[in-house]
């Protein structure tokens, strides 16, 4: 019998193979690859993998009160099956664990039944998956990506990077983000770095293979205290994928920081990469996390694990459309009769940019160690006014610093009101004012980082934006 309820009730062997003699009127729901459903599965199960459970269950289970059972191999990919469906509004599921403990004959698939199967619609993605490139040394290991924070504005601009490369990509959204595109190689899943359960089907996998963990996900904040959500996602959530990285193996863990982490230095002297960090000198809840997660991520490679840090500056450019924070701010500026802005400025660097760090990183980093990834700094009156000029707006008005910061409790105020987040803070705007001297040798000489002129950023960036916002 099945009840209506999200907290999921197991079923023992003898009651599903019950079920299933009596013809009871269930969906057996094999989540694991089609690779290892066709090489045994439980009598009457439809494959429907974990990575593509959101987009193809509602064509196998229509009605989201209708019985389901779910099981994997060991139980734990089952068990971010049914969180997942949960999150879809689906509400009678149980849980049969792991295949593993199935005392009774199994069904499999032939080589000719599989290979076959290319040929029907809902097989179609199988081939990708088990179609992949083998390494570039020849060998029977395969390589494959795991991009975390893949809905973000980095993250969108990493994936369509390593779609150009011959290997698969596995990329995590939280629930309810949108997929930034679709292609044949990018396999989407739906989790939270706070749980780790839900980022197993991240690793796993049938075959030897060669990973690469590119870890973006965090929460960015303007905001000077420190909650514990942003705690969370951005410390906790890195130790979870540290750990498992370890578990699986991997083989690099690239950990996107921020300049941030990084302590400014007095009369505007350059800052550079450091040995050690020290969130207790810093301001913000966003670089204390981002500090705390830079030194987990290089006490772990003091005992062997294979991370590199990367601390880009301010991220601007296309595939945004005011997620990111300046981006936010170049938006509003395009799209309002007037605007004023503050004095002030940082050094920024195109998103693209920082996602070609990330394959350099891999290719060329030293294990442990950390680079700036950096721009070129500009005012905040020169990049409206450039982006200005591209859309053919007026100039904004400028603001002293001092003037904004005594605006900011109404900018807040105003913001709360409308339920949008503040333009500036007190914290932003003492940013603004800081020191962004950053010094990008390091990764000039080691990664051959270069950076594209600011010019072509900002054009990009407001071509996406009148672009996209229109159909919007």
């Amino acid at each position: 019998m099945f009840w209506n309820r999200s907290k999921f009730e197991t079923v023992s062997s003898e009651e599903l193979k019950q079920l299933l003699d009596e013809g009871q009127q269930f969906t057996l729901i094999d989540v694991r690859t089609p690779q290892e459903f066709a090489s045994g599965h439980i009598p009457k199960a439809k494959n429907v993998p974990n990575q593509l459970l959101m987009e193809k269950i509602i064509s196998v289970v229509p009605k989201k009160d209708a019985p389901l059972i779910l099981y994997c191999h060991s139980g734990q990919r089952s068990k971010v099956a049914g969180k997942m469906l949960i999150s879809m509004g689906y509400t009678n599921i149980r849980l049969y664990g792991g295949i593993i403990r199935w005392p009774y004959d199994l069904k499999k698939i032939t080589r000719q039944a599989a290979q076959a199967c290319f040929f029907l619609p809902s097989f179609q993605t199988c081939f990708m998956i088990i179609i992949e490139k083998n390494d570039r040394n020849g060998g029977d290991r395969m390589k494959r990506y795991l991009v975390t924070g893949a809905g973000g504005h980095l993250g969108s601009a990493l994936l369509r990077e390593l779609v150009k490369t011959d290997f698969i990509v596995h990329a995590l959204l939280q629930a309810g983000e949108s997929e930034p595109f679709a292609h044949p190689r990018v396999r989407y899943f739906v989790g939270d770095v706070r749980d780790p359960d839900s980022l197993i089907p991240l690793f796993e996998y049938d075959r030897p293979i060669e990973i690469t963990v590119f870890h973006l996900a965090s929460i960015i904040t303007i905001e000077e205290g420190l909650s514990d959500l942003v705690y969370q996602v951005n410390v906790g959530g890195t130790q979870n994928m540290i750990a498992l990285s370890r578990r699986f193996g991997v083989q690099k863990f690239i950990y996107l920081s921020s300049v941030h982490s990084l302590v400014e230095r007095a009369n505007y002297r350059p800052i550079t990469e450091t040995a050690s960090y020290e969130p207790q000198k810093l301001r913000g809840g966003y670089a204390k996390t981002k500090a705390l997660a830079s030194q987990a991520v290089l006490s772990a490679a003091k005992s062997g694990f294979p991370g590199i840090i990367l601390m880009p500056s301010g991220i601007i450019g296309p595939y945004d459309l005011g997620q990111n924070h300046i981006v936010q701010l170049v938006r509003q500026y395009l799209f309002s009769e007037r605007f004023v802005c503050v004095r002030g400025g940082y050094n920024f660097v195109d998103v693209r940019d920082v996602a070609k760090a990330c394959l350099l990183a891999e290719q060329y980093g030293k294990l442990g160690e950390g680079y700036i990834i950096k721009g070129h700094y500009c005012s905040i009156e020169a990049l409206l006014r450039t982006a200005g000029g591209y859309a053919g707006k007026r100039p904004p008005i400028i603001l002293p610093i001092s003037l904004a910061k005594l605006a900011a409790p109404l900018i807040r105020s105003i913001a709360e009101a409308s339920g949008s987040r503040p333009l500036y803070t007190s914290y932003s705007l003492d940013t603004l004012t800081g020191n962004s001297n950053f010094d990008g040798t390091k990764a000039r000489r080691q990664l051959h980082y270069r950076p594209r002129k600011l010019e072509s950023t900002i054009h990009d960036m407001v071509d996406y934006l009148l672009r996209h916002t229109q159909d919007h």
